[in-house]
């Protein structure tokens, strides 16, 4: 009788024990579907410049430099990233006029002009690339609007810094290291205070305040509400237009500081289309350039490229001329 006794407090204690571990569990999956399911901080934008980074076998060296300039082909990027987090913290929001850049820092601001058709405008560098082998810059789907290239897909273009406004960009974001490094100079003029004045919207009738127990005068109606143009239509004031000269393209092999070992280049390559030795200097030193070209389109570009690369010259680039 003892004996059963015991035994049936056994059971009942493991019963007990696994229904016990079984809430455990219960209140533990809980609490991880729950730390799962909240959201995360949001990202915290930054000033950065990085460190040298490889992509598909070559490195890139962001750093600064406020002298930037450069020819080449422009693509965009769009719904497949909204709203993720760029290289500096920055939400990408297709609708706003932003890039993507190799090695320029975030942020910075360039003037991107469309060398088809001489649309320009201002973007914002806030994330790293583009990694497709022959473009520059990686527009939003707004500044590809803008410049006329977006049901194209890609455009030639001319890339250059806007320096005085990218050093006000970086002194906003990267606060004091960023001032003390001396990269920047900040103005420490006071600035004037801005008071909060109502306006009247488009159309509307104010009451002016006379004296008590007079009728209030009424100024002439205001002029007519502007039309509203539909999403998505550009405005004039968001680009410039500018002239520019139909440019060729051209794929840069290498850059060699022996005419010798530029003229093998140029022999090996041959095969693959029209390829010369250019001879170019910058500062005190000469350099001999090996190019193929010119390329019809940016299709046939690619293609050469491609063949270029394959051929052992993994930083031959397409360049505008």
């Amino acid at each position: 009788m003892a004996r059963r006794h015991s035994i049936r407090v056994l059971a009942i204690s493991a019963a007990a024990m696994v229904l016990l571990g079984g809430c455990a569990e219960t209140q533990l999956a809980i609490y991880t579907a729950k730390r799962i399911g909240e959201p995360s901080p949001p990202p915290q934008p930054s000033y950065k410049v990085g460190k040298p980074y490889p992509i598909n076998g070559i490195y890139y060296y962001p750093a600064v430099n406020y002298r930037y300039q450069e020819s080449g082909i422009a693509s965009w990027y769009g719904k497949k990233f909204h709203g993720r987090a760029t290289a500096n913290g920055e939400i990408f929001d297709m609708n706003q006029l932003t890039a993507a850049h190799r090695t320029l820092p975030l942020p910075s601001i360039v003037r991107v002009v469309n060398l088809e058709n001489g649309r320009a405008v201002k973007v914002r560098i806030n994330d790293r690339g583009p990694f497709a082998r022959g473009r520059i810059i990686d527009l939003s789907r707004r500044a590809a609007q803008l410049l006329g290239f977006r049901y194209k897909g890609t455009a030639r273009v001319r890339v250059e810094i806007v320096a005085d406004e990218s050093r006000d960009a970086a002194s906003r974001m990267a606060g004091p290291e960023f001032q003390q490094a001396g990269l920047v100079n900040v103005s420490t003029q006071t600035q004037q205070r801005v008071t909060a004045q109502q306006i009247d919207p488009p159309g509307a009738v104010r009451i002016s305040d006379g004296p008590q127990g007079n009728a209030p005068r009424l100024s002439p109606p205001g002029p007519k509400a502007p039309k509203l143009r539909p999403p998505g239509q550009s405005r004039p004031s968001e680009f410039k237009k500018q002239r520019v000269t139909v440019n060729d393209l051209y794929i840069q092999a290498g850059s060699f500081i022996r005419f010798s070992n530029a003229d093998r280049a140029r022999i090996k390559l041959g095969s693959h289309g029209r390829a010369t030795v250019i001879k170019t200097r910058v500062g005190r030193e000469s350099f001999y350039q090996v190019r193929l070209g010119p390329i019809r389109n940016i299709g046939v570009a690619d293609q050469m490229l491609a063949q270029v690369f394959a051929s052992g010259y993994p930083k031959a680039r397409i360049v505008i001329e």
